[in-house]
């Protein structure tokens, strides 16, 4: 059984936007439920394998700094790829929960 609210909220995730590489546009109700999972796997396999492993060389490269103001510039950079990597694996959690709630799963 769903709790209150959740079927809403589901139901406007279907309105979210995706632009394809071609520039193209669609509103996640009109995908279908295996091309969201596809692009949800896609996004995971791609993209937040390219933001972790550059986490994970902004981490290599603290260790070799020594200047305060780098080793600044360097945080604030690795804060915003950890944002941006809670960011996308949101988007891929969202996706993949329209895709099972679409589904009845």
């Amino acid at each position: 059984m769903m709790l209150p609210g959740v079927s809403e909220r589901y139901a406007q995730m279907g309105y979210r936007i995706w632009m394809t590489k071609d520039g193209t546009t669609s509103t996640w109700v009109r995908m279908t439920t295996s091309h969201l999972r596809n692009v949800a796997n896609m996004l995971e396999r791609r993209v937040l394998a390219n933001v972790t492993a550059e986490i994970d060389a902004a981490y290599g490269m603290l260790q070799m700094l020594r200047g305060e103001m780098a080793i600044d510039a360097v945080d604030h950079g690795l804060l915003q790829l950890q944002e941006a990597e809670a960011e996308i694996r949101q988007l891929i959690d969202d996706m993949r929960n329209y895709a099972d709630w679409r589904d009845g799963i």
